[in-house]
């Protein structure tokens, strides 16, 4: 019997190539959810790079399917820390999920190593429900095993990432590969390019969490495409240091627009802050030319290279000494120590002996002890106290328009007790604590907490030990600068900053400069016209945040302050920090200067011009000198008409309006968080 065989049945090639093709293309969610009770916890996959510095955004979304009952979640990270020396221990924060809703809740990761598990806890309503996998290496941020210097740079997912690292190593390293003929110098890559993971309309809108890349590359369609909120917390990573090179025609905010940096053919470059803008209207990020990538790379360099210099806790204070002498007395302990074993030893026996009572010992000896111990404890209040030290010195640019201001600065403490409570800082501040970050076994765990503010609970600070730390901040703040007429047609200055100015310089629209004495605060000062000119020199800021050590900014805009100036700008010296928190409730002695640099904005100056019309009996030029009549004309030719920019809509508008779209991004545990940065009005 024959048996007959059926032909297998074969899919035509065309519709199997459509099919394959179809679900390579299905999105699949980079998660490992798991779900307790009504609860399901998803973390998201994240993409950083090995990046040495900045903050690292975890993200996680938490739903709950009950339909009528909130629950709080609290998640902490990793489950298990292996990592030794100076490291985050933890990293944990808290919310509650409403009926029926879900919510993305933010972890941020300081600039240290995080080793552990892979695995997140989480408690619900106070108990432990489990545990979830994390979809990603927790390590790679600050890996300690990573000693090179590679620039890590964010491509959106318009950006072609293989042309335009091709691009890169074919323009700029092949002559480099070509000479060393393959030595490991040259097979070693310069910057890290992270692919974007999610589309730009889910981007983080912390500035916190972009502080980790030296560079974002974007394109002009992805900021068009981009919510408010996004966008804003990326023109606060900029100000604050950060580069951003848009491939295409682009087009930046008030007031930056005046300060244009000269470029390579091809390419258009602002100051931005402390940062810098890059754009390139025509040539695509793969076809840009070596010149011009060059270029760029010096962006990436600058923004960068503060955090190369970050160093250990004793060069610190050596650098930005917070105490003047952090030792303990050789010779009084020394004489201390000797005069308690006398007394405990011979003397005590020798007292007892004659009088015969030897079994007094038993509490004699205690007692000197205790004596002994009270006399330290007491020499150590007198001359140190027991209240906690601080020191900090900021350098703040005001954009008086956009209401925002940006803070670098230094902040140290030293704590004869350890403080109990740890730091408490706003969810706008970056710290970065200048410890050893590549040795093992020396330092100690960090845990921080999100839940209410930026909480550094345990670990921070320790007692006797100067704590040291770089900071960043971006906020919106309603601090300003007001000019005005006097009756008398002199140019005055209201001080609005919140504190005493101890000095005050400011420049009109045609560079000339003006100068004040210190002005209380609430209270007017008279401006005195200088012989000297503004400097109006370009990339001031950008270089004291890229080339002088923080601790010479102060010097270097107050020793010169006329350099620095730019038309419609002013300096102040402050003694106090107003644009930074203390951190510490109980603080002792403190010591406090910052420089403001500010921006005037058109409406300030309107109304000073408005308060002069009325103070001239109706003649535009009645009362006012020659020197005083060109601050707001040339600052209306440079800045255009008052009033004009209030109506304009740029492409990146510096205050967040309401978006079009829902962000996923929600509010978490009915606070202000990092989920919220940029939404400020």
């Amino acid at each position: 019997m024959s048996v007959r065989r059926s032909r297998p049945r074969t899919v035509p090639a065309v519709p199997g190539l459509v099919v394959l093709a179809a679900v390579a293309f299905v999105p699949v969610p980079a998660r490992a959810a798991e779900r307790f009770g009504p609860m399901t916890v998803s973390p998201l996959s994240t993409q950083v790079g090995e990046s040495p510095h900045g903050y690292v955004e975890h993200r996680v979304l938490v739903e709950n399917s009950s339909l009528t009952e909130a629950h709080r979640v609290r998640l902490l990270l990793p489950k298990r820390s292996f990592a030794s020396g100076n490291h985050i221990r933890s990293i944990t924060r808290s919310a509650v999920v409403a009926p029926r809703s879900s919510m993305t809740v933010s972890l941020l990761q300081p600039p240290l190593a995080v080793q552990g598990d892979e695995r997140m806890v989480v408690v619900i309503d106070g108990r432990h429900a489990g545990d979830v996998a994390v979809p990603y290496p927790i390590g790679q941020h600050i890996a300690r095993w990573n000693r090179k210097s590679a620039f890590n740079v964010l491509l959106s997912r318009a950006v072609n990432r293989d042309d335009f690292e091709k691009n890169f190593q074919n323009s700029l390293y092949a002559q480099v590969r070509r000479s060393s003929r393959g030595s490991r110098r040259s097979r070693e890559k310069e910057f890290e390019l992270v692919k974007a993971e999610s589309d730009v309309r889910n981007w983080t809108t912390s500035w916190l969490g972009w502080t980790c890349y030296d560079g974002v590359v974007v394109t002009e369609a992805d900021l068009q495409d981009m919510p408010s909120a996004v966008r804003a917390a990326l023109w606060r990573y900029v100000e604050c240091g950060g580069s951003l090179l848009v491939i295409g025609d682009f087009a930046v905010p008030e007031p930056w627009p005046r300060l244009a940096c000269e470029a390579p053919p091809g390419l258009k470059a602002w100051y931005v802050g402390f940062g810098q803008v890059i754009a390139s209207p025509q040539a695509a990020g793969e076809h840009l030319g070596r010149e011009q990538l060059l270029y760029v790379r010096k962006a990436w360099i600058e923004s960068r290279q503060p955090w190369a210099g970050v160093s250990n806790a004793g060069e610190a204070n050596r650098v930005f000494p917070v105490v003047d002498d952090v030792g303990v007395s050789i010779r009084f302990l020394f004489l201390l120590m000797l005069g308690f074993a006398v007394v405990i030893g011979p003397v005590n026996f020798i007292i007892l002996l004659r009088k015969k009572k030897l079994i007094w010992m038993l509490w004699t000896v205690p007692a000197v002890s205790v004596l002994t111990s009270l006399l330290i404890v007491v020499y150590a209040w007198v001359s140190e106290g027991i209240r906690p030290v601080m020191r900090v010195e900021t350098l703040t640019i005001l954009d008086q328009r956009a209401h925002r201001a940006s803070t670098l600065g230094l902040l140290a403490y030293y704590c004869p007790l350890t403080p109990r409570g740890g730091l408490h800082f706003g969810y706008d501040t970056e710290l970065t604590p200048e410890v050893e970050t590549r040795t093992y076994g020396a330092g100690a765990g960090r845990d921080v907490d999100w839940s209410a503010d930026q909480h550094f609970r345990s670990g921070w600070i320790s007692a006797r030990l100067p704590a040291h730390f770089m900071i960043r901040k971006s906020e919106q703040r309603r601090e300003r600068l007001e000019l005005m007429r006097q009756p008398d047609g002199s140019l005055a200055a209201l001080n609005g900053l919140g504190t005493d100015i101890r000095s005050l310089w400011l420049a009109d629209g045609d560079g000339r400069v003006y100068a004040c004495g210190g002005i209380p605060a609430g209270k007017r000062g008279t401006l005195l016209a200088e012989a000297e000119a503004a400097g109006n020199e370009l990339g001031r800021l950008r270089r004291a945040y890229h080339k002088v050590k923080w601790q010479d900014n102060y010097a270097g805009f107050t020793n010169a302050p006329a350099q620095s100036l730019l038309a419609g700008t002013y300096i102040a010296t402050l003694d106090a920090c107003p644009f930074l928190e203390k951190g510490l409730e109980r603080v002792g002695r403190s010591r406090e200067r910052s420089v403001v640099y500010g921006i005037l904005d058109t409406e300030s100056i309107g109304r000073a011009e408005l308060r002069a019309g009325r103070a001239g009996a109706g003649t535009p030029d009645a009362g006012r000198s020659p020197a005083s009549f060109s601050v707001a004309d040339a600052l209306r030719e440079r800045l255009g008409p008052i009033g004009a920019h209030a109506r304009e809509t740029p492409i990146m508008p510096c205050r967040a309006e309401s978006p079009r779209r829902p962000i996923p991004y929600q509010h978490v545990n009915g606070c202000r968080g990092p989920d919220q940065l940029g939404t400020d009005t």
